[in-house]
C-alpha cells in the first residue's frame, strides 16, 4: 500500500492494525508523513532493521543488527526460526532475494558474506 497515493486507506489500516512490522528503517521520522500515525498507533510495533542507533522507545519489540547484510536477510532468519518456516514459497523467496540483492549493492558491499542461517527450504 502506497501511503502517499491512498492516505485514507493507509490511515484506516494503521489504526486497525494489531501488529505493524517496521522494516528497514530504524527511526520513525524516516517514514516522513507516516511518522505521527505510527507513533500514535495503538498496536504492537516490531522493528526488523540493520541500521545503527534504532529509536528503541518507538517499538514494542525489535531486532536491530548492524552485522547483517540487509533487512531481508533478517526477515529470512525471522521466518526460518518461526513455526511458519515451512510456508516459505518461491514468491516469498524471490522478494527476499530481491531485497538482499538491492540492499547489498548486488552483493558488493562489505556487509555481504557467505552464510547459511537456517535450513534451506527452496
Amino acid at each position: 500500500m502506497d501511503f502517499e497515493k491512498n492516505r485514507e486507506l493507509a490511515k484506516e489500516t494503521i489504526s486497525q492494525a494489531d501488529i505493524i512490522f517496521c522494516l528497514d528503517f530504524n527511526i520513525m521520522h524516516r517514514t516522513k508523513n507516516m511518522e505521527m500515525l505510527l507513533l500514535e498507533a495503538n498496536c504492537i510495533k516490531v522493528l526488523i532493521d540493520h541500521h545503527q542507533q534504532p529509536q528503541e522507545e518507538a517499538f514494542t519489540f525489535g531486532i536491530s543488527d548492524v552485522n547483517k547484510s540487509s533487512t531481508c536477510e533478517m526477515v529470512y532468519d525471522f521466518i526460518m526460526h518461526s513455526p511458519y518456516a515451512a510456508n516459505l514459497n518461491l514468491d516469498m523467496a524471490a522478494g527476499i532475494y530481491t531485497g538482499i540483492m538491492t540492499d547489498t549493492g548486488s552483493f558488493r558491499f562489505a556487509s555481504t558474506r557467505r552464510q547459511c542461517t537456517g535450513p534451506s527450504r527452496i
